[in-house]
């Protein structure tokens, strides 16, 4: 009853809801990508706040390094530089063309699913009318057989449609992602001149766009990253995959927003997902190094202008 898209992005707005819509909403949200934040190493980021400015400030740091669990990423990225660095290079258009399969769909949709259910059981009904106007006939049978194969044919195409649609519901969706990415861009504007009792619906509303578009933001001891899930295999060009594409083997726990998504589906859709997994990484900050540094008449590190 409504288009495909919008039912997509009204899907993965409900999902991130139920995980963070409870509740009265909070004067001041602190953390904007709780949940998200990762280390390199795999480990959680902590949020650390050592009170206030200017000896102060709210900081990230790597708990395995902070428990000094083998982990050597201990910098302490300052909150509000990272904000400021998540906020301001925010690009939806860019990963567009990551979004692009390797091939074309695998079988039917959904939707083409359901139109051959309906297609059968308007045959199937046919069937039943004949098989009751020749009762007592021994034509009956035949069409009562008919009735039969288009129950049993109904039910399979059933279970395949709800199969299909479950492996739909798990895969991100570029509509959706780029959505998301781009009401971050406009709520972070808005908070820019928001007075203090409009800044915490601002910044929640910001935390559950950047859950629905990102499976983690990565923390590496000069970078910040932010991973983007693709749906499927990207397609390879010419010498291998690009370099901002992460691939990560089967069996890794997921994060982020389609985590909880496999959560509200059940061990189904976990089953489906289990696979390969492809990231876009959406590079948000990175420090030089020496050579790039010489080359650029010095300075410490690089942001990317074009994506303000």
């Amino acid at each position: 009853m409504i288009d495909e898209g919008l039912w997509l992005r009204a899907n993965a707005a409900v999902t991130v809801r139920r995980k963070d819509g409870g509740g009265r909403p909070q004067a001041k949200v602190a953390n904007l990508i709780r949940g998200l934040a990762h280390c390199g190493c795999g480990s959680r980021m902590l949020f650390l706040n050592k009170g206030k400015p200017p000896k102060g400030g709210c900081y990230y740091v790597c708990s395995k390094a902070a428990r000094d669990g083998g982990c050597d990423n201990k910098r302490l990225w300052n909150v509000k530089e990272v904000e400021r660095h998540l906020l301001r290079q925010i690009d939806p258009a860019s990963i567009a063309a990551a979004f692009e399969p390797a091939a074309k769909r695998k079988g039917p949709s959904p939707k083409e699913i359901s139109l051959q259910i309906a297609e059968l059981t308007a045959m199937r009904a046919s069937a039943l009318d004949a098989a009751l106007r020749n009762a007592g006939k021994r034509v009956a049978s035949v069409y009562e057989d008919r009735v039969e194969f288009y129950d049993g044919e109904i039910e399979r195409l059933r279970e395949r449609r709800d199969t299909a649609a479950a492996a739909e519901r798990s895969k991100p969706h570029l509509p959706t992602t780029q959505s998301a990415l781009g009401s971050v861009a406009a709520l972070a504007a808005k908070l820019e001149t928001a007075s203090e009792a409009e800044k915490g619906s601002l910044r929640t509303s910001i935390v559950q766009q950047l859950r629905t578009a990102f499976a983690e933001i990565v923390f590496r001891p000069h970078a910040l990253v932010g991973l983007v899930e693709l749906p499927e295999k990207p397609k390879i060009r010419k010498g291998g995959f690009p370099l901002l594409v992460e691939i990560r083997p089967p069996g890794e726990p997921r994060t982020g927003a389609k985590a909880r998504a496999d959560d509200q589906d059940g061990a189904e859709t976990r089953r489906i997902g289990e696979s390969e997994r492809y990231f876009l990484r959406h590079v948000f900050f990175r420090e030089l190094d020496v050579e790039e540094r010489a080359a650029l008449g010095g300075g410490n590190s690089i942001v990317f202008p074009r994506y303000a």
